[in-house]
């Protein structure tokens, strides 16, 4: 599982050198294909790899 605060497009962008735009349509392709799964907890957000 993997906690995500609520900087965390940021954070991956810059880890991976893209758009703060690009990391948030793929994490909706990803969720809206059903590949991971996420869910707000407070502040945080909670993503995780859907089971096969």
């Amino acid at each position: 599982m993997i906690v995500l605060t609520t900087n965390y497009k940021d954070v991956i962008a810059r880890r991976l050198g893209v758009s703060r735009n690009t990391v948030a349509k793929y994490i909706a392709v990803l969720v809206a294909e059903g590949r991971i799964e996420c869910r707000t907890v407070g502040k945080a957000k909670l993503c995780r790899a859907r089971e096969r």
